[in-house]
């Protein structure tokens, strides 16, 4: 599974890279005149979710990113030319995951 979620303060977003499927739930908009929707009513979800908009499905492109990033760095092996991702930026993207992971556990 390569899933990653992202939450923010108007919609959740769910996507995963192996299965290349995406979930968008975006926040309710305001009802009042003029809000209504055309087309049939939905069926009626539980209570608490009835100001949700109905999900909206996506399919990621069929790139496969693991692919590609072994693909650009055995192209740079053997080019000698340089990798699109360093040993650094690895570096830096490890120490920030720790990062992340304390502020998790002290939050």
């Amino acid at each position: 599974m390569r899933r990653f979620r992202v939450f923010g303060p108007d919609c959740y977003v769910s996507a995963d890279s192996q299965e290349r499927y995406a979930l968008l739930v975006r926040k309710a908009a305001p009802h009042g005149p003029g809000a209504g929707r055309a087309g049939p009513p939905p069926p009626r979800p539980p209570r608490g979710f009835r100001r949700l908009p109905p999900p909206e499905e996506r399919a990621l492109a069929d790139k496969g990113p693991l692919r590609a990033e072994l693909r650009a760095f055995t192209a740079a092996v053997r080019s000698g030319g340089p990798a699109p991702v360093t040993g650094q930026d690895g570096a830096r993207a490890v120490t920030l995951a720790h990062r992340i992971r304390a502020a998790m556990t002290t939050w």
